[in-house]
């Protein structure tokens, strides 16, 4: 979902310190068929030198936690006519 993305991108930048690399979009395997809104997200690189060391912090992976509360919040509060509607699951005869 492309709202869920953005609402998930703001609110890493808000909370961390880094390079903002944007939201991308492409047909990932992991999230090809998901029934519901879903990302990917990359919160660091552990083998950048730098980031590698921050990533491993308890401090870093709490901002990362308390980023994601609040977009998935902030999601939930949306409109839903903002938001996709999920695929009819198909059932078979």
């Amino acid at each position: 979902s492309k709202l869920l993305a953005e609402v998930v991108q703001t609110s890493l930048k808000k909370h961390l310190e880094g390079v903002n690399r944007g939201v991308k979009q492409a047909n990932f395997a992991v999230l090809r068929g998901a029934r519901m809104p879903a990302v990917v997200i990359e919160s660091g690189f552990l083998t950048h030198p730098e980031e590698g060391q921050v990533v491993l912090q308890a401090k870093h992976r709490a901002a990362v936690i308390e980023s994601l509360i609040e977009a998935i919040e902030a999601f939930d509060k949306a409109p839903a006519d903002a938001k996709p509607t999920p695929p009819v699951a198909q059932r078979s005869p």
